[in-house]
């Protein structure tokens, strides 16, 4: 059974997008810490940060055939910001992200009893919705994007 909580719903993701079949199976593969070939991550890229990103991508793009993403990011400890980068079919598309549950601890009033942002409540709850930022990155005419 795949590591899923209720705050990374992939199943509902997943069943309710356009992707691709093969993509749909890897980032399920992924998930369970098997070969995905359609899913790879680069930089410091823990799995979790991954999966939440790929579950932001579906979210806001539920129609895109996606073939495969790259995620290029580097994780903190409250936050994960970086590029994800789509292919469906010959095209590329591009996000910049940060994923940061201090901010969304921050913006939901979630405070630990020091009153600091309490992160780890704000990630549980919230899980792959911490996105304080997702930004689609424009092609420059005349430049084949980095696929």
């Amino acid at each position: 059974m795949p590591p899923f909580t209720p705050a990374l719903p992939l199943d509902t993701l997943l069943a309710a997008c356009d992707a691709h079949p093969e993509f749909k199976a890897d980032v399920l593969a992924y998930a369970e810490f098997q070969r995905a070939e359609r899913v790879v991550a680069q930089g410091h890229a823990p799995r979790v940060k991954v999966l939440r990103v790929v579950a932001q991508l579906l979210h806001h793009e539920p129609s895109l055939r996606v073939d495969s993403v790259r995620v290029n990011g580097f994780a903190g400890c409250c936050d994960f910001r970086g590029v994800v980068t789509a292919t469906a079919g010959d095209a590329t598309r591009s996000w910049e992200f940060v994923w940061d549950c201090r901010w969304r601890a921050r913006e939901a009033g979630l405070l630990d009893p020091g009153g600091y942002p309490d992160q780890a409540w704000a990630a549980r709850e919230y899980g792959w919705r911490c996105f304080s930022h997702w930004q689609e990155q424009p092609i420059a005419s005349g430049v084949l994007a980095d696929a």
